[in-house]
């Protein structure tokens, strides 16, 4: 049996998932898609997601909660970035958010640490990291959401373990009650916004 307690509409309830796997196990609990738009123009695609994975380096294997959104952003007269904004709490959800130390995408055995620009808690609770399209970012990244799974770590402090998690994007939401699992288009509806977004404009 796995308890999560998950924050709703600003309150925390407590969700029950009865399962015969391992009780720290990695799962995706949801993702969506999102379009963010600026002075009546597209300048964002954004990936929303939820998941758990055991935490062996900071909770001894049991379940961490992260939070966090993929977003593409295409500024006018500014190169495009991406931005990974993460909140992480546990174990099991427990806690309000955290900012983690650090995060990066993982493509294999290589992350795109290397593409990292700046790294800003600009909402409590998260650490929103800009990353140049570099080529570790593009593999990473876009090459996770072709294959509808993305994979990430993060650190909770200087020189710490990193902690893997993966985004599945074709869970939009896993009922934990009955471990249904309601299938989404998430990474579908991100490319066809990406396709928008880099269009060249006359």
């Amino acid at each position: 049996m796995v308890v999560l307690k998950r924050q709703l509409c600003g309150a925390f309830v407590t969700l029950v998932l009865v399962t015969s796997a391992p009780a720290a196990q990695a799962l995706t609990l949801g993702t969506r898609f999102a379009p963010l738009f600026s002075d009546e123009r597209l300048q964002g695609c954004s990936l929303v997601f939820e998941t758990t994975q055991p935490d062996h380096a900071n909770l001894g294997g049991a379940l961490s909660l992260a939070v966090g959104s993929f977003t593409a952003w295409a500024i006018p007269d500014r190169a495009p970035v991406l931005m990974f904004k993460l909140g992480v709490s546990g174990p099991g959800g427990y806690n309000r958010p955290t900012p983690p130390h650090g995060v990066a995408l993982q493509s294999d055995l290589a992350t795109n640490a290397g593409d990292r620009i700046s790294a800003e808690h600009l909402d409590p609770g998260y650490l929103s990291t800009i990353f140049a399209f570099g080529d570790a970012t593009i593999a990473s990244f876009f090459g996770g959401v072709a294959a509808g799974k993305i994979d990430a770590i993060y650190t909770s402090n200087e020189g710490g373990i990193a902690v893997p998690f993966s985004v599945d994007l074709r869970i939009a939401e896993l009922n934990l009650r009955t471990g249904q699992v309601m299938q989404g288009q998430a990474d579908k509806e991100f490319d066809s916004c990406m396709d928008v977004l880099l269009a060249p404009t006359s």
